[in-house]
């Protein structure tokens, strides 16, 4: 499945979709930083496998009407800083056309946090840590999995040190989220065709 297959399905299914409104009122984001893009940062432990995978296959489905208004970054929460992302989360998305061979881990810190609109976590522990860190902030931290609709767990278990298989199981289970956050970004940001 390419691009232009999910942007066609996103779009579609835009109309039907009920998640993410509080109240019965739209939830539209304020920006809590200098830049005029809605900051996205994926959050795993070491940035090196899921993150880095979830950040490539967000960036290579975000609808066209997103594309200038969203930027998409990730950070670890043990972060093997400066390492690229491993060989096979490479090959992994290599095989869907996707490259992140220029990926570089990075640390989540809390000003990577309070800068961000939304922060994506693979795991429950990642979810906490970064509570943790960025204290009571307007943006919302989410688990990946709430976007993807029929989730039978709430995480995405970490493929490193296993063979290649799993981290394209992990690339299949993040890519099944991305029609779901790309609804949840185009209404929260007001995009609705």
């Amino acid at each position: 499945m390419d691009a232009v297959y999910w942007t066609e399905k996103i779009r579609k299914g835009l109309k039907n979709f009920p998640l993410f409104k509080r109240g019965g009122k739209k939830v539209l984001p304020t920006s809590n930083h200098k830049t005029n893009s809605y900051q996205i940062v994926m959050v795993c432990t070491g940035n090196i496998c899921r993150s880095p995978m979830a950040e490539g296959l967000l960036q290579n489905f975000l609808p066209e009407q997103l594309r200038q208004r969203v930027n998409v970054s990730s950070a670890g929460t043990m972060a093997l800083h400066g390492h690229p992302a491993a060989q096979y989360a490479i090959d992994a998305m290599d095989e869907s056309g996707i490259g992140i061979h220029s990926h570089r881990a990075r640390q989540l810190t809390r000003e990577i946090a309070v800068n961000a609109d939304l922060l994506l976590a693979m795991e429950t522990e990642h979810l906490n840590t970064v509570k943790r860190i960025y204290g009571k902030g307007k943006a919302p931290v989410k688990l990946m999995r709430q976007f993807e609709h029929e989730a039978f767990f709430d995480q995405i278990a970490d493929p490193y040190g296993g063979p290649l298989e799993g981290y394209r199981i992990c690339r299949d289970l993040l890519q099944n989220c991305m029609q779901g956050l790309c609804l949840y970004l185009m209404e929260q940001l007001g995009v609705y065709e």
